[in-house]
Parts: C-alpha cells; structure tokens; sequence
C-alpha cells in the first residue's frame, strides 16, 4: 500500500464510479413495483363512525385502521395501516411518545369527528377518510388532498396532502440541492430514503447517506412539521408530480406520521427533537479544528503531522486516523509495523495537546480463533441469513490479499450484540487511549452485493421482533453509532462519548456526529454544503461538518481556503481527502495561503466560547 498509490487511487474511483452506476440502477429495481403499485392504489373509502381510546379516536374498515391520537396540545400522531389491526407499535426515532394529551377533547358525528386540543383542531371526514389539520382559531395547516387522501396498494403506503402555492418545505436531512425542498422554480422535486454510499456524488445525487423522513412546512410566517417514521424505504414528492400536491409514502410497514405544530420553525424543531431526542455536549476538544486523511501513516508521518502543526503555530486538537493503521483493513486491529506501540503514540500526542480519533467500520473478519470474531459467535451477534446461518460478505475486495476478505456484520438491533460491540472497543482503542470513535461504511455498505449493500432478506433481531433489512437498512448506521456510543460512555462513565458517524437515522442525533461522506473537491460541493447543513439543523441534527477541501479529487488553494473559512462556522470542522491526494493541510499551499488558514483556524477558537456554551 506504501507504494504505487496513485494507481490504487484511480483504480478506487473507477471501482466506487462502477458501483455507484450499479446501486443507482438497483435503486430503480427497488422503486418499480411502488411504481406500478401507483396505478392501483386502493382508497380507504368510508369509514364507520370511531371508537374512542383516551385521547385517541380509532377507525376501521374492510381496507384498514387508522389511529388518530393527541399526544400533546400541539403533537397529533396518525396510524394507518392496511389490515385489521395496527400491530407493533415500536420506533427506532422515539424516545419515549406522549402517553396522550389529557385536555383532548372529541366529537363523533354521522359525518365527520373532530379532535381538539388547546392549540389544534383536527377533522376526521368519514366518507371519503380526509384529515385536516387547523389551529384552534380555524385557521388551515394542513390537510390531506380531496381527491387521495391516504391509500395503499399491498404492503405500500402513501398520503397525499394539499401545497399552496405560497408554502415553502425544508428539512428533509442530508439532501442536496436547495435550502427550499420544493425548488426555486416550483417544478419540484422527489426525494427518497435509503441510506446510501455515494462516492463523489452530485446536485442530483439522492439518496445520499443519512435518511430524515421530516419535514417543516412554512406559510406566511407559520409552521408545522410532519415526521414519517417510518424505517422502510420512503419517498417524498414535493411537487414534482402535480404542483399542487405533497405525497409521501412508504414501501411497507404502518404510515405512521406525526403532526407538529409551530407556529414558528424554532418550535416545530424543539416539539420535534423532546420526540427524538437532541445532541449531547459534545467534549470541549471536538469542536476544535481537525486534521485527518485517508490515510496518515506510518506513525513517524504522524508524528511529524503533530510536530508541524505546533512549530508552525496552527491551532488543531484532532489527529485522524483511516483505515491503514488496521491490520489488512480489518477493524479492532492495529498494523504493528507502521505503528508498532500505539498507546506510546496516543500518550506522546497528547502531551503534545492532540486527541486521537480512528476509523471502525462494522465488518470483521470473520476469521476463526480471532478472539472478536469468536466472542460474537458466542452471543449470537452477527445478521444471518434466511436458513439462520451467519451472514457474510467480502469487503475490500480491491485490496487483494490485504483485504480482510469474508466479513460479519453485527445485528445492532439485538441489545446483547451492542453491548458486545461496546465491549470489543475496551482492548484496541479505549486501553490504547484513542479520544473517540469513527463509524464509517455503516450504511452498511457491502462491496459486492449488486445494490451495494447486504441482501434486503438478511434477518435482523429487530428488538426481539425478526425482521429483514428492508425494514433495517435505514437505522442500521444509527444503531451502530449508539452501540459505540453506549460503549464508551460504560468504558469510560467519566468522560463524555464522542463518535462520528456516515449513515443514521431521524433520533440519530443522540449519538454522534455526522458528516455527509465523500464530497468532491470542487466549488459546487462546497456551495451545497451550506443548504444541506441548513436543513439538517432544522431537522435535528446540529453536530455536523463536511470534509473540509473536498475528499474526491484535489482542490486547489483558494478552494481550500475558501472551503477553510466556511469550515470555521460548520459545527464539526475537519479537513479530510482521499488517499494519494497531494497534502493538504493548512500550510501545503504555500506562505501566503498558510496564513490566511491559520488566521481563519484561531478565528474558530475565538468563537469556541460561545459555540461551547450556545
């Protein structure tokens, strides 16, 4: 790996191009038969009068059951699911949901019912089932389209709802394009969900790797949220179809969304984030500037990184390691010839004032006699396949014999195998001294399956509730960053967990950062990452940065310190590239540019303060 690395690269791109082109075509494999379903979706129809459950009213046909529920004065939950009965009622976002709203108040007619409470008034037409949404004083949120409503057509789902021309959409998490998801020219647009790994992606590029089915409407100064919770594969058009209609759906389970209100934004995303919870303080030393690359060894460069970065008088607290300081690319291991003490390293840096932070992507080796591989045998740890055997897959392939080969993947939704995970992190990391944890290629990303993930029949714990990765694949990488970050903080209870993650969920803000994957080194990608992180604020997520300079490709000097100087004002700010880029940290441009970057760098620690204490 130390040499011929410049062939490596384009051979990394090319392979990441390939498999990109692939994963976009089974995408659309995914999406054709919600395609065909669309010309048969089946209506709800009328409903019977309902049955009244607390602060719920509930609604049952020959088609399916709808669940209408206060949670709070200003929270309204609706279920709908095809069948007669609304099953499991189980959320990966949710902390804990409202017990119901104990001022609700409703009134059952021949034609129609109405929930209040102090803040909202919801009417439930019978026939045809319609939902409308108004705030006490009567006055319009929102309300399901006259001619759809909610309709189904087998296990798929979906809900059409009215888009005035005046109303604006935002948030909708790690989308690129605008900062308004209904566009700038009002032709619209479709978004999808389906944690995804985009190398090198574009304006166009959807999905991208984190999915948050939320969204915030906003209309003459008044707002409201509409959260999908929904794990399956989900879809979001805009406008794109009709102009005058937002629809949103699902691939499987129930459609169960919840109704937010504002009035301003502000309180629409706090309502949100007490449902799915907010991000922790992070420590003092993560939101100092960070120094990374794919890859910084051996461990003399290292040091001579650290060195630099002092005798050149360039603040930074964080050193980065990628994957080359594994053995053969294989998590929970270290590389002795290129780092043959890693604990004397982590110590020396830090006497020098830097943390240490290394990759751990969630696939490893499945290997017998290796001690993690054997241990998650025995507690059952690992997704399996149909007939119950363990589920594996080759990563990095392109790596030849340095490739870890054949590779498990925990079942992080089995509460045993994330207290197994935690475990593993004791030896090779939090005894070595390392800082925090990075999760990486957790979508999870699987080289050589044709959608470049595991099989979507690969079965899951699911809490004690088996299921597959259809309903998994979305909080997989959520689920992954919370067992790291429940580790760590068990390991250490005195020091406050740091992780990063590529790929999460909506709730995912409860255990790590996030950065949007492999941008390119170019003007648009650093333009898209101001709407992008705009909205993923606004969609709960507020601990986030891009890759500083671009990963893909080589950014010139003004680009990175263009890019440099808006980093200053990403909550996570950290420059990172690919391997066998040129250098690129701050003073590899020369005199000139060094001090521009360094000036921009103590402009971050001077606000440290106040992005500490806001």
């Amino acid at each position: 790996m130390e040499t011929g690395g410049r062939s490596h690269a384009r051979e990394v791109v090319l392979n990441h191009l390939r498999r990109r082109n692939l994963a976009f075509a089974c995408a659309l494999v995914l999406l054709l038969p919600a395609a065909r379903a669309a010309a048969q979706w089946a209506s709800l129809g009328a409903m019977p009068a309902p049955r009244r459950e607390g602060a719920s009213l509930i609604f049952q046909n020959l088609q399916g059951t709808v669940a209408v529920s206060a949670l709070t004065s200003q929270v309204v939950r609706v279920r709908f699911v095809p069948g007669p009965s609304l099953g499991r009622d189980h959320s990966y976002a949710i902390l804990t949901p409202p017990t119901g709203d104990p001022a609700a108040q409703v009134e059952v007619g021949a034609a129609s019912s109405v929930l209040r409470t102090a803040a909202l008034r919801v009417t439930l037409t019978h026939a045809p089932f319609r939902v409308a949404f108004a705030s006490a004083d009567g006055t319009s949120l929102d309300e399901d389209d006259p001619g759809r409503g909610m309709a189904f057509a087998g296990r798929t789902t979906r809900a059409w709802k009215r888009l005035r021309d005046d109303e604006h959409v935002y948030g909708l998490g790690e989308k690129t394009g605008e900062l308004d998801k209904r566009g700038r020219y009002r032709g619209g647009y479709a978004y999808a969900m389906w944690n995804s790994d985009t190398y090198a992606y574009g304006d166009d590029t959807d999905p991208l790797y984190v999915s948050v089915p939320f969204y915030i409407v906003l209309r003459q100064g008044r707002a409201h949220g509409i959260f999908l919770d929904n794990t399956f594969r989900t879809s979001f058009d805009i406008g794109r179809t009709d102009p005058g209609l937002l629809a949103f759906g699902a691939v499987d389970g129930a459609l169960d969304y919840y109704f937010i209100d504002g009035p301003t934004p502000r309180d629409v995303v706090q309502r949100y984030t007490e449902l799915t919870g907010r991000t922790p303080l992070p420590p003092m030393w993560a939101l100092g500037y960070q120094q990374s690359r794919y890859s910084y060894f051996p461990e003399s460069r290292v040091r001579n990184l650290a060195d630099t970065f002092r005798l050149r008088r360039v603040p930074a607290d964080v050193l980065w390691l990628d994957i080359h300081y594994e053995e053969g690319y294989n998590p929970f291991t270290w590389n002795h010839e290129r780092f043959p003490d890693p604990a004397r390293l982590v110590s020396d840096l830090r006497g020098q004032g830097f943390r240490v932070v290394p990759i751990v992507d969630p696939h490893p080796k499945a290997q017998p006699g290796w001690s993690v591989y054997e241990s998650g045998l025995a507690v059952d740890a690992f997704v399996k396949n149909k007939d119950d055997s363990v589920y594996k897959a080759p990563v990095w392939p392109s790596q030849g014999e340095n490739s870890p080969g054949p590779s498990v993947f925990p079942d992080f939704t089995k509460p045993s195998a994330r207290a197994w995970w935690g475990d593993q992190l004791k030896g090779p990391y939090v005894d070595v001294g390392v800082a925090g944890i990075w999760n990486d290629m957790n979508e999870p990303a699987v080289f050589v399956e044709p959608s470049h993930t595991m099989d979507l029949d690969v079965r899951h714990d699911g809490e004690g509730q088996a299921t597959d990765e259809r309903e998994i694949h979305n909080v997989y990488g959520m689920l992954n960053s919370r067992a790291t970050f429940e580790g760590l903080a068990r390991l250490r209870p005195d020091e406050r967990p740091f992780v990063l993650t590529r790929a999460t969920y909506a709730g995912g803000q409860r255990w790590s950062a996030v950065w949007p994957g492999d941008n390119v080194s170019d003007w648009f990608a650093l333009r898209a990452s101001i709407p992008m992180f705009a909205n993923m604020g606004l969609s709960g997520f507020s601990f986030i940065g891009a890759d500083i300079g671009g990963f893909a490709e080589v950014p010139s000097a003004e680009l990175f310190t263009r890019w440099l100087q808006t980093g200053v004002f990403y909550p996570f700010m950290r420059a990172h590239t690919t391997f066998s880029t040129p250098d690129q940290e701050p003073w590899s441009y020369g005199p000139r540019f060094e001090e521009i970057n360094r000036r921009a760098i103590e402009m971050r620690y001077q606000l440290l303060p106040e992005i500490y204490t806001v």
